[in-house]
C-alpha cells in the first residue's frame, strides 16, 4: 500500500515538523570542511528538546559523495509516506516505454438493424487519465491539458455510432476485472475512504474515481451554502445541512462531508463564512466501475444511442470473457505513461500511483493486484538496483 502525506489537508503539527526538517537540511554545509561533530550536536540538541523529543526520528544526511555525515536511527524501517511514489514511478519508468498506453474497449453484439443485441460492456485496462487535468508544470503548452473528462467515453460512443449502433437492447456494464476484484486496500482507514486520496482502484477509472463538490457561501447569512456536484451523473443522493454565517466566521464544511458507508448517499454539515472563497472537495465513489459505466451511458445518450436496460458493474473476469474474445466495437487510448508520472510526483496524486502499482503487477507479475505490484517493485529493487532486501 502506498502511504501518504495529505497534501493541503496536512495538519499544523505535520507542517511544523516538515518545516523543522527543512531547517535541518538547510544547514548542511556545501564545504566538506564543516565540523561534523558540531553539526551532529546541533541537530541532536534541537531534537532532544520539547516537543521534538517525544517523536521517533529517522534521519540520514549524506554529502555529495554519498557519505553519511549525520545519522539518527538511520537504519530503522519507517513508513515512508509519499516517498514511496518515487519507487513506483521509477520502476514503471524503467520497465515500460514513455509512450506506452492502454486501451479502453467496448464489447457486445451482434448488431442487427442498428440494435446491439444484449449487453454493452465497457472494459478498462487501468487507464487513470480520463479526467480534467494538466500533465505538465507549464499548462500553456499545447496538448498538456485535458479539459473534458468525457473525451474518451465520447470517442467510444462515436465509434459505436459509426458501427451503426442506434439502440442497446441490454445493459451498460462497467467491467473492471482487468485488475483484482479488491478495490479498497484492507489497511486503509474507514474515514479516508470518503476522500479522493483513498479512491478505489479498479481496471476502470473515470474522473479520478471521485466526485467534486464545489462549495461557497450562500447569498446571505442564514442561507445554506451553495454546493454543486461535478460530474453529476444522477446517482448521488445529497443533503445540504450547511449554514452561511457572518464574515470572518468559521468555514468548516470542507471537513464535514459524510456518507452512508458504501453508498452515494452523502450529506454536508457545518458553516461557511460569507466572505469565504469558493472551495472544492473531492469525494471518492464506492463503485468506480459503475461510475465509468454511467459516464459512458451519458455519452451514448448525447450521441443519440438509446439504452433499454439498466447500468451495472462487475469485477468477475469470466462473466464477459466470451465477448472479449471477439473484436471490440470501439476503443480509446490513454495518455502515454510519461503523463501518468506527472500527477504522481508533481501533485502527489495517490490514485494514479495505486493504478500504476497494479499495472506493474498486471504487466510483469501474475495479476493486477497490490501484492503482485509490490512483488515487482521488490524484485526490481533487489535485482536491478542491488538494494539489500533487509533494508526496506
Amino acid at each position: 500500500m502506498l502511504e501518504w502525506i495529505r497534501g493541503w489537508r496536512m495538519t499544523k503539527k505535520e507542517t511544523w515538523l516538515l518545516c523543522l526538517l527543512s531547517s535541518l537540511v538547510s544547514v548542511v554545509p556545501v564545504q566538506p570542511a564543516f565540523g561534523q561533530a558540531d553539526f551532529g550536536r546541533r541537530i541532536d540538541a534541537r531534537l532532544n528538546t520539547v516537543p521534538f523529543n517525544r517523536q521517533l526520528w529517522g534521519i540520514a544526511l549524506l554529502d555529495q559523495n554519498g557519505r553519511l555525515i549525520y545519522g539518527r536511527n538511520e537504519s530503522r524501517l519507517f513508513i515512508p509516506a509519499s516517498n514511496t511514489k518515487l519507487i513506483v514511478s521509477a520502476v514503471a519508468s524503467a520497465l515500460l516505454p514513455p509512450d506506452w498506453r492502454v486501451k479502453t474497449s467496448v464489447y457486445g453484439g451482434p448488431v442487427v438493424g442498428g440494435v446491439l443485441q444484449g449487453d454493452l460492456v465497457l472494459y478498462g485496462r487501468g487507464d487513470p487519465t480520463m479526467d480534467k487535468r494538466c500533465y505538465a508544470a507549464d499548462s500553456t503548452l499545447a496538448g498538456v491539458c485535458d479539459v473534458d473528462p468525457f473525451v474518451r467515453v465520447r470517442q467510444l460512443a462515436q465509434g459505436l455510432r459509426a458501427k451503426g449502433v442506434r439502440v442497446v437492447s441490454g445493459d451498460v456494464v462497467g467491467d473492471g476485472s482487468y485488475f483484482e476484484p479488491t478495490l479498497v486496500h484492507p489497511n486503509w482507514e474507514a474515514f479516508d475512504l470518503n476522500w479522493w486520496y483513498a479512491a478505489p482502484v479498479s481496471g476502470l477509472g473515470f474522473h479520478d474515481n471521485s466526485i467534486d463538490f464545489d462549495w461557497q457561501p450562500g447569498p446571505a447569512v442564514g442561507a445554506p451554502a451553495v454546493i454543486a456536484i461535478t460530474p453529476n451523473l444522477g446517482d448521488v443522493g445529497f443533503e445540504n445541512r450547511t449554514l452561511t454565517v457572518a464574515p470572518g466566521g468559521e468555514s468548516d464544511i470542507g471537513d464535514r462531508f459524510y456518507r452512508q458507508p458504501g453508498t452515494l448517499q452523502i450529506w454536508a454539515e457545518g458553516t461557511v463564512a460569507l466572505d469565504n472563497p469558493r472551495r472544492t472537495e473531492s469525494f471518492a465513489v464506492p463503485d468506480p466501475n459503475l461510475f465509468a459505466a454511467r459516464a459512458l451511458r451519458l455519452a451514448l445518450a448525447d450521441a443519440g444511442i438509446a439504452v433499454t436496460g439498466t447500468t451495472r458493474s462487475t469485477t468477475d473476469s469470466l462473466l464477459y470473457a466470451h465477448l472479449r474474445a471477439s473484436a471490440p466495437l470501439a476503443e480509446a487510448l490513454s495518455r502515454p505513461l510519461r503523463d501518468w508520472i506527472f500527477p504522481i510526483l508533481n501533485t502527489s496524486q495517490n490514485w494514479f500511483a495505486e493504478m500504476l502499482l497494479k499495472q506493474l503487477g498486471r504487466q510483469f507479475g501474475k495479476a493486477g493486484s497490490w501484492p503482485e505490484g509490490l512483488a515487482v517493485e521488490r524484485r526490481f529493487l533487489i535485482d536491478s538496483i542491488r538494494v539489500d532486501s533487509t533494508q526496506f
